[in-house]
């Protein structure tokens, strides 16, 4: 339901509005901070082999996206 693009240096993000509306808040907060992550590091795709960057990549914003999700979380039970 959200897509991004490359085109020179700059990103486009396509929003499926329909779809983004039939899902819940949670999902959608986790999905803007993978897809965000992807953008972060979309340099790591001009590595020599880039179907092992692209995996890499994947696992990294993963791994991201739950760290930021439960610091976030962990900072709105503190306040």
């Amino acid at each position: 339901f959200i897509e991004y693009y490359n085109t020179s240096g700059t990103f486009t993000i396509d929003w499926y509005v329909e779809e983004v509306a039939a899902i819940s808040d949670q999902i959608l907060e986790e999905t803007v901070i993978h897809e965000f992550g992807h953008i972060l590091l979309n340099e790591m795709r001009a590595w020599k082999d880039a179907n092992d960057a692209l995996d890499h990549e994947e696992r990294v914003v993963s791994h991201l996206t739950r760290v930021l999700k439960d610091w976030g979380e962990s900072k709105e039970k503190k306040a």
